[in-house]
């Protein structure tokens, strides 16, 4: 064992050190209580556990405030094309920067933790406890270069806040890249993540044109990001995706937000999900099975099924236009749900086929219990009470 003294002053250089002095078959690098100045980048090896002493440690960046430019003034805590790591214990303060990264075009980005598996596969990854204030394009960011895969990956107990792009992001933009394999996030927290200098940032951008195989969200919360709080895109392969328990309230901060939703997601499973006050939709989903979620005073729609979802016991509360909506999609079931105080329509099938709503209730809304209108085809209605209803109990208004 060797003791490795910082001075406040590039403290990267004697971390460095101890890391680069440990054995080939690795071992424990342990910071101390107090502030570190970092101002380059600090390399994990393979097998290497980096850890400090919980929020009495503080790795404090000094990389570009400008997330827009690639600078040489960028500083990360970089996992690049190495495995079996452990980071954690420590708060992030100050800035990370930004870089330009082939082959992702003109893309510039960073992250203050950074996953990056580029020339060679990346396995068993744990980032945990991590107090996250630093500014950065992201505070955790995940990235595998085409033909590459990162697996294995648990992040949980991070709290990402005030960040200035993304809280977490799994990155390919603009050309699909490699893969992500059975990744969990755990507990993890995105406050007011986003603002005017990345103009799309989200909480938890889940996919970006990655394959996705296996991935678990568990127990996560998104609260007030500039857009959507829990967000994927990309036509990739995407399987075996869960969230779990996760909160996503008042997101969509943008004065006029894109996406704006609470949970922007498809291909997934969402199972005791809330959704509540985000700016555009709770839950806008595709190809997407909710189980048990609950959504409360959206400031537009409730649900939004989008394509090959099945709703079942989903309760809405009090949304400002539909509780739930099928709209230009095929395919939707709602099933042993629950619209309540919905301040337009309870249901809403509009130019969708094949859809049905089964087994539910529909209380007081100021409009239609449930509409059916546009080309829509093929949509069945069984065994629904609606109570209350200020316009018709069904209304039909097909060409």
């Amino acid at each position: 064992m060797a003791d490795y003294i910082c001075d406040g002053v590039a403290d990267e250089v004697q971390i460095q050190a101890a890391i680069d002095a440990l054995p080939a078959g690795g071992g424990r690098v342990v910071l101390s209580e107090g502030q570190f100045e970092i101002s380059g980048d600090i390399n994990l090896r393979s097998n290497v556990v980096l850890v400090g002493q919980g929020t009495a440690t503080i790795l404090h960046l000094n990389g570009s405030p400008d997330h827009s430019t690639p600078t040489l003034s960028n500083v990360n805590i970089l996992i690049k094309d190495v495995s079996n790591v452990e980071v954690g214990g420590f708060s992030i303060t100050g800035d990370a920067g930004t870089r330009a990264v082939p082959p992702v075009g003109n893309q510039n980005v960073g992250g203050a933790i950074w996953i990056w598996s580029q020339t060679l596969d990346v396995e068993n990854i744990h980032i945990h406890d991590i107090n996250g204030q630093a500014s950065s394009w992201g505070e955790v960011l995940v990235m595998a270069a085409a033909g590459r895969t990162i697996s294995r990956i648990l992040i949980e107990n991070v709290y990402a806040k005030n960040v200035v792009g993304y809280g977490y992001i799994l990155w390919a933009e603009p050309t699909s890249l490699g893969t992500v394999k059975d990744i969990t996030f755990l507990n993890c927290i995105a406050d007011t993540c986003g603002d005017a200098n990345l103009t799309y940032a989200t909480g938890f951008d889940l996919n970006e044109n990655m394959t996705i195989n296996g991935m678990r969200v568990i127990g996560c919360s998104a609260i007030s990001s500039w857009e959507s709080g829990f967000h994927m895109e990309g036509g990739n392969t995407v399987t075996g995706v869960e969230l779990i328990g996760c909160r996503s309230v008042n997101n969509g901060r943008k004065p006029v937000p894109v996406y704006g939703s609470g949970f922007f997601v498809n291909n997934a499973r969402l199972t005791n999900c809330y959704g509540g006050a985000n700016a555009l939709t709770n839950f806008k989903v595709d190809t997407v099975i909710l189980v048990n979620c609950y959504s409360k005073d959206s400031v537009v729609h409730g649900y939004w099924l989008r394509g090959n979802c099945v709703a079942a016991q989903c309760v809405d509360e009090g949304a400002a236009n539909t509780a739930f909506l099928s709209y230009n999609t095929n395919k939707n079931s709602i099933l042993g749900c629950k619209s309540l105080s919905s301040l337009g329509v309870g249901a809403d099938f509009n130019n969708s086929d094949d859809s049905e709503i089964k087994d539910s209730l529909i209380s007081s809304p100021v409009s239609d219990g449930i509409q059916i209108e546009g080309t829509s085809n093929r949509i069945k209605v069984n065994n629904c009470k609606i109570i209350s209803a200020g316009g018709n109990g069904i209304a039909v208004q097909t060409p």
